[in-house]
């Protein structure tokens, strides 16, 4: 968790940021389409085209969740004029974001 001694931000500050909330979403959609990639694999033992369309599909909906997170993130970063948090440091709370809505 970030604290306003660390970095100069506080998480309300953080989180009411709307590129980072958009990087936050990102990253919930990269589980779903990891989810549907992995589908199509299982889907690929038993159809071979069905399955291919399920991965294509899967792999389409990941890379735009990858780029929507870092799209945010890089934003978010950017939004913050003095005192820039860690983008290392910053990953942390992007994932407990992600995992823990509120």
């Amino acid at each position: 968790m970030l604290h306003q001694s660390d970095f100069g931000i506080d998480d309300a500050e953080l989180r009411r940021n709307p590129y980072w909330t958009l990087a936050v979403w990102g990253l919930r959609f990269v589980g779903g389409g990891l989810f549907v990639v992995l589908c199509g694999l299982v889907t690929l033992l038993g159809s071979n085209s069905a399955g291919l369309v399920v991965l294509a599909i899967g792999m389409v909906i990941y890379l735009i969740s990858i780029a929507i997170t870092y799209g945010g993130l890089i934003a978010a970063f950017r939004s913050f004029e003095s005192l820039r948090p860690s983008l290392w440091r910053l990953r942390w709370n992007l994932i407990h974001d992600a995992l823990h809505s509120k």
